[in-house]
């Protein structure tokens, strides 16, 4: 899903990003970033339901890191790479509901020699993406419980979001990206 990559910025915004072979996972109680994040936050009378939100972007930067996504993997004409910004979560009693907030680097045809694992970018676009997914844990007296991995297919194949997990990340946006909510929009009747 998402790939470890060195990142350099320089002052006029321009960065570059060389593909890591070191393993980095955002699910899983005990090796996952998130839960390890968590941790962090967690107090001992937190319980489900609790909303959270990781600044993985900026806690990578201070190592000189960044998680990138390869939105269009199998696609032969489009490439599109994004980097992982932001995790919002809501945890309820019957798992965590997590949004990544996405900031695209590049989407551009697809070149022969294109490298994904070694590339720079002249600046960072403004173009923010949202994708939701699912993790089976949930919080219980300041503790990780279940197994906080990304679950196998569901009956519906489908993400179910509650009221209250809607209303967070629609708050969470709101505060974010302002004006990522208001866009006109541009499909056809």
């Amino acid at each position: 899903m998402f790939e470890l990559y060195k990142k350099k910025t320089n002052k006029n915004g321009a960065a570059g990003f060389d593909g890591c072979e070191d393993e980095i996972s955002l699910a899983g109680k005990n090796t996952g970033m998130i839960c390890r994040e968590l941790r962090n936050i967690l107090k001992p009378t937190d319980n489900a339901p609790f909303s959270w939100k990781i600044p993985i972007a900026d806690i990578l930067q201070k190592a000189g890191y960044a998680l990138v996504m390869n939105m269009k993997p199998d696609n032969k004409d489009t490439i599109q790479l994004c980097e992982l910004d932001t995790i919002l979560g809501f945890s309820d009693e019957d798992g965590s509901t997590v949004m990544f907030r996405l900031r695209q680097l590049l989407k551009q045809d697809r070149e022969k020699d294109f490298d994904v694992y070694k590339f720079s970018v002249p600046k960072t676009t403004d173009v923010i993406l949202y994708t939701v997914n699912y993790l089976s844990g949930t919080i219980e007296n300041g503790k990780l419980t279940g197994t906080w991995n990304f679950p196998n297919n569901s009956a519906t194949g489908d993400l179910l979001l509650t009221t209250q997990a809607m209303s967070y990340f629609t708050a969470q946006i709101k505060k974010i990206d302002p004006v990522f909510l208001n866009q006109p929009l541009k499909a056809s009747k």
